[in-house]
């Protein structure tokens, strides 16, 4: 036990090295994804262009598209302390439940939320988002819920703001068993779903790399880096990155000029 603990430290610690000096993170306000109509699948952004998108199902054939994004199954073998690597997200060290999570009050849409939302990456000390481009604007949204009979509005997953510190973002908490949209109370009762957040940067490195965070006692000080409610249930990439007017302007001037000259 003292080698794996020592083992999961070395590699926290450099993960935390190599993310010093890496781009901020500036989180939005952590949202309810049920808005009271289980269809409603709207708060999944489609701003931009898609980089990569993923939930943490492991039994889900083929990608679950919600709102027109395809997200991915990237779920492995229910293993703690694994290093998975899937397209453009690297996740550092997690175990993962297919479809254990619960739909919540999605469980009777037809939008996809509630597939999507039911499985989950847990326990992960962060995620590293691969393959960016310097320069570029990145926008990064994660879905928490744990919408099963006996959970607790006391669980709360929390992210990092990208510069390494070992404390999680100010303000950045999900709850991820939310009281539903009918004032049902979250213990026992199944009919909830959590929140999402969307956080933006821009990269100033091919990678950027984010803590994650979590606690079942209610408590924001008590939550740690790591913890079994630090999850994702789905999480896309997108670029956000507008061409430049200047950009825009010339392409559109030599597409004229073509057009002039096939008239002639």
């Amino acid at each position: 036990m003292k080698l794996k603990s020592s083992v999961l430290t070395g590699a926290l610690c450099s993960l935390i090295a190599s993310n010093a000096g890496a781009a901020l993170i500036s989180w939005g306000t952590p949202t309810d994804m049920f808005s009271g109509d289980a269809n409603d699948a709207s708060f999944i952004s489609t701003n931009g262009v898609l980089v990569d998108a993923a939930n943490g199902g492991s039994t889900l054939a083929g990608p679950t598209v919600v709102n027109g994004v395809p997200f991915n199954s990237i779920a492995g073998t229910n293993a703690g302390g694994q290093n998975l690597v899937s397209g453009n997200f690297s996740f550092l060290n997690h175990n993962d439940n297919a479809s254990a999570f619960g739909q919540g009050e999605f469980g009777g849409g037809t939008a996809g939320v509630g597939d999507l939302i039911q499985s989950g990456i847990w326990g992960a000390q962060g995620v590293t988002l691969t393959g960016l481009t310097i320069g570029n604007d990145y926008e990064v949204q994660i879905l928490g819920n744990d919408a099963r009979g006996n959970r607790s509005d006391n669980f709360m997953a929390a992210y990092g703001d990208g510069s390494g510190s070992v404390t999680p973002a100010s303000g950045v908490v999900l709850l991820n068993n939310k009281p539903n949209a009918g004032g049902d109370g979250p213990a026992g009762s199944g009919g909830t779903t959590g929140q999402y957040i969307i956080g933006t940067f821009t990269a100033d490195a091919t990678e950027q790399t984010f803590l994650s965070y979590g606690t079942n006692s209610g408590n924001i000080g008590s939550l740690n880096n790591g913890d079994s409610r630090a999850h994702f249930n789905a999480i896309q990439l997108r670029n956000t990155t507008v061409p430049e007017p200047s950009s825009v302007l010339l392409t559109g001037l030599a597409a004229l000029g073509f057009i002039g000259r096939r008239r002639r």
